[in-house]
C-alpha cells in the first residue's frame, strides 16, 4: 500500500505540473496575441495619423480591416463588434458615423423568385438602399446645391413632378430606382 500511495502522489504531482505547464503555454500565447494587436492598432493609428488630411480611406486600411474580418469569421467572432472596434482604432469620431450593412436589420424577400425570373426590386430593397441611402444622397446635394447651377437644374428637374410633401432628393431618387428596379425582370 505504501507504494501504491507514493505512485498516486507522483501521478497526481505530474498530472499538476502538466496542468501548469499548459496553463503557462495559453497565458504566453495569449500576450503575445494582445502584443500583436497591440502593434497592429498602433501601426494603423499612424498610418491614419498619416493620411487625417486625405479624407479618403486608404487601400491598406481596407486590406487590414478585410483581413482582420475574415479572421474574426474564421474564429467565430461577432464580425460586427470586431469591424466596429477596428474602425474606431483607425478613427474614432467617424467611427461613430459609419453603418455597417451588418447593423442593419434584413429580411429576404417574401417568397423566393423562380428560377427563370428574378425580381431585381426585391433583391435591391434593403435596410441599406432604403432607410439610409436617402440621407447620404440629400447631405451630398446640400453640400453642393448652389454652388453648380447644372446640377441645381438636374436637381429641380428630378423633384419636378413629385408631390409637395417630398423634397428629399435622396428620397425621390431611391423610389425611381426602385421603381425602375421593378420594371426589370
Amino acid at each position: 500500500t505504501d507504494l501504491i500511495d507514493r505512485l498516486e502522489e507522483s501521478m497526481k504531482s505530474e498530472a499538476k505540473e502538466g496542468v501548469q505547464r499548459q496553463e503557462e503555454v495559453v497565458d504566453d500565447a495569449i500576450e503575445d496575441a494582445e502584443e500583436k494587436l497591440e502593434e497592429a492598432i498602433v501601426k494603423r493609428q499612424a498610418l491614419a495619423a498619416e493620411h487625417a488630411d486625405d479624407n479618403c480611406i486608404q487601400p491598406s486600411d481596407v486590406e487590414w480591416l478585410v483581413d482582420e474580418g475574415l479572421d474574426a469569421l474564421e474564429r467565430k467572432r461577432d464580425l460586427r463588434s470586431v469591424l466596429v472596434k477596428l474602425l474606431r482604432s483607425l478613427d474614432a469620431e467617424s467611427a461613430n458615423n459609419v453603418i455597417l450593412d451588418a447593423m442593419l436589420p434584413w429580411k429576404p424577400p417574401h417568397k423566393p423568385p423562380a428560377k427563370d425570373k428574378i425580381n431585381l426590386r426585391q433583391i435591391m430593397d434593403t435596410p441599406l438602399l432604403s432607410q439610409q441611402s436617402p440621407h447620404w444622397i440629400d447631405f451630398a446635394v446640400d453640400q453642393v446645391s448652389g454652388h453648380i447651377d447644372f446640377l441645381d437644374q438636374a436637381i429641380d428637374n428630378i423633384l419636378q413632378g413629385q408631390g409637395k410633401d417630398d423634397d428629399s432628393v435622396g428620397k425621390v431618387l431611391v423610389a425611381n430606382i426602385l421603381k425602375l428596379a421593378g420594371k426589370v425582370q
